[in-house]
């Protein structure tokens, strides 16, 4: 590694994604120990040995030959297909709780109109 960080200008980071989750989605990791070459918003994947001088043959000229997984994708907040997946869920939720609160006044005002009903009929029944 020592030899990487005198050859080479660019900064290497570590990511730990069982920590990070969001970052092995993001960048599509699969599996462990995954290199992956960022440069004008394009990620690269090495693929081959891990041995100092091919990750910087790889880093001065070769990136350009790997695979090209994508532009970096974005970081969102939220998860769209979360919100999509759930989004029918919540309306219905939410529409079945507006009915209860509806239905539950409505079983009030029928209660007394049910109790006005039989005062009007006993007072019927009196005259």
């Amino acid at each position: 590694m020592d030899k990487l960080v005198d050859e080479v200008n660019n900064k290497f980071i570590a990511v730990d994604c069982i920590v990070n989750p969001d970052v092995k989605i993001r960048f599509g990791v699969k599996g462990y120990f995954t290199l992956l070459y960022v440069k004008d918003n394009k990620t690269y994947k090495f693929q081959g040995q891990r041995n100092p001088d091919l990750l910087i043959k790889f880093n001065q000229e070769d990136y350009s030959d790997a695979k090209e997984i994508s532009d970096i994708p974005k970081f969102e907040l939220y998860n769209e297909n979360l919100i999509d997946k759930y989004f029918a869920v919540i309306l219905l939720s939410l529409l079945i709780f507006v009915v209860i609160i509806l239905c539950g006044n409505d079983c009030k005002e029928n209660r007394k109109l049910d109790k006005i009903e039989k005062e009007l009929q006993e007072q019927m029944k009196e005259n």
